[in-house]
């Protein structure tokens, strides 16, 4: 299994194709290396992007993370 996340453009780049050419080839790649499943993590304004590229929406769910405090 491969994933993807953040990927991300600043918003007046938005629209151009810049996401697409960042996660497209990354998929390739991961599917000449013998990966049949990726993943990714998608906001809302995203969905539309990767359903262009082939991805189905699978599931829905929540995202946790944790991050020290800088005193730890």
């Amino acid at each position: 299994m491969a994933g993807g996340h953040a990927v991300t453009t600043l918003p007046g780049y938005r629209g151009k194709g810049i996401a697409t050419a960042m996660t497209y080839p990354p998929l390739l790649a991961a599917r000449g290396q013998g990966y049949c499943i990726r993943v990714l993590f998608s906001s809302e304004m995203a969905i539309d992007i990767y359903r262009k590229i082939g991805f189905h929406e699978y599931e829905e769910g929540d995202i946790y993370m944790w991050q020290p405090d800088e005193d730890a």
